[in-house]
């Protein structure tokens, strides 16, 4: 797939049709393919569970192990596994094609095989344990993070006022995921920068604030303006940024504050999943509700009237990512030929400030795995949609593709956390 090439047409290129028609006889039969991966998959945690206990029997909740797992199961098989014990209905916005869901439960099952693997062959058995500070850090760094943090705020809000509310309500998310239509280079550059320094800022203020303070948020200004800055994202109808953001929060609070416990972890993740409930079918795929308050609560009200909003929502919304993955193994390399690497050495040209860009204008690279989904499949005028780490793995070289991303994000994962 080359961007310049245009966008295939969805319709003849995979007869959707005859699958929506396979799909009706599939509904019926929910334990065909989806159980024994489901069990397999358990199997495989309670193994890493039993061996970590051995090991230490203190389990950390945040280590970063287990927040890829909690996050990997979540998104791929929140859905999946209540559909599997036949506790949910079948729905399209999870099975995008019955055909390939025993594959993309195997691709699945062989990502988290593959990140155990990478994580438990690097380093020793320890869990991740920081060392006590051996003096206070000097002020000057809550202070450097707080400069950051309004810097990041400003350029979002300066974003916002150049291109215009009245554009925000007409448009919605619209605008950011086609942001160059909207504004000149100069504004795209300042959004897409303002979100790295507000996190930046974040890291720097949380880190500091904890070891000199003993609190996450010594200053309220801090947490004024972190709560700003998501109140704007969350009115935009974005929800990675959400998750950006908290992350730095809750391990600051967990390794040098106090350890939180499951029960308010808990309570977290299923805020943010209703959350992400809102965010997605009322904000972002609505045309006009970003920065409109009215609209959603009138939205609101109309689907929870016509029980379109049901507590499952939330691993309906979720359940995207085992949909991404459904679609690539489905389609790689029947319809779209495997990428072999693109999208990693692209990933490389990234780091580097600018060079992404300029490899972009001359050829060298691919549009985005995210953004190549988006338009394939749902075409120009779509919000957006996000990849998954094994979709990726699967685009680029196939089940070996899979194996060598997520080995090599285990062993990167494990690096972080110390030898």
């Amino acid at each position: 797939f080359q961007a310049e090439d245009g966008i295939r047409d969805v319709e003849r290129s995979r007869g959707l049709g005859d699958v929506y028609k396979r799909q009706l006889h599939y509904r019926n039969h929910p334990e065909a393919s989806v159980r024994p991966s489901l069990y397999m998959y358990l199997l495989v945690l309670v193994i890493h569970v039993l061996f970590r206990l051995k090991r230490n029997f203190r389990l950390n909740v945040l280590s970063p192990e287990n927040m890829f797992i909690m996050l990997y199961t979540l998104f791929h098989l929140g859905y999946m596994g209540l559909y599997g014990l036949g506790l949910t209905p079948y729905s399209e916005r999870v099975l995008y094609y019955y055909t390939s869901i025993p594959k993309a439960l195997f691709v699945v099952n062989l990502g988290i095989i593959s990140f155990l693997i990478g994580y438990e062959m690097l380093g020793s058995r320890r869990q991740m344990r920081l060392p006590g500070p051996v003096e206070r850090p000097n002020p000057g760094w809550c202070t450097l993070g707080l400069i950051f943090m309004i810097i990041g705020l400003t350029a979002h809000l300066f974003t916002i006022i150049s291109i215009g509310l009245a554009t925000f309500k007409m448009y919605g998310y619209g605008v950011f995921s086609h942001i160059d239509k909207f504004a000149p280079p100069v504004i795209r550059y300042i959004w897409a920068n303002s979100l790295h320094v507000m996190i930046l800022g974040l890291v720097i203020y949380t880190i500091s604030s904890a070891l000199r303070y003993g609190q996450v948020f010594h200053s309220k200004l801090a947490l004024g303006l972190l709560i700003a800055y998501l109140s704007l994202v969350i009115m935009e109808g974005d929800r990675g940024p959400v998750l950006y953001l908290l992350a730095p929060v809750l391990l600051a609070r967990h390794y040098l504050v106090k350890p939180i416990s499951v029960l308010i972890l808990t309570s977290l993740f299923l805020g943010a999943f209703v959350l992400f409930s809102v965010i997605g079918p009322l904000v972002r795929n609505v045309q006009g509700a970003a920065f409109n308050p009215s609209r959603i609560l009138e939205l609101y009200q109309s689907q929870k009237a016509t029980g379109e909003i049901t507590w499952m929502n939330p691993l309906l919304e979720m359940g995207g990512s085992f949909k991404i993955v459904d679609m690539v193994v489905e389609d790689v390399p029947k319809v779209e030929p495997y990428w072999y690497g693109a999208s990693w050495r692209d990933a490389a040209f990234h780091i580097v400030p600018f060079l992404q860009g300029f490899a972009v204008r001359r050829g060298w690279g691919k549009i985005a795995p995210s953004i190549w989904l988006t338009y394939t499949y749902f075409g120009y005028g779509a919000a957006g949609t996000g990849f998954t780490v094994t979709a990726e793995g699967y685009l680029n070289f196939g089940y070996l593709g899979v194996f060598m991303e997520l080995f090599f994000f285990g062993a990167f994962t494990r690096w972080l956390a110390g030898r």
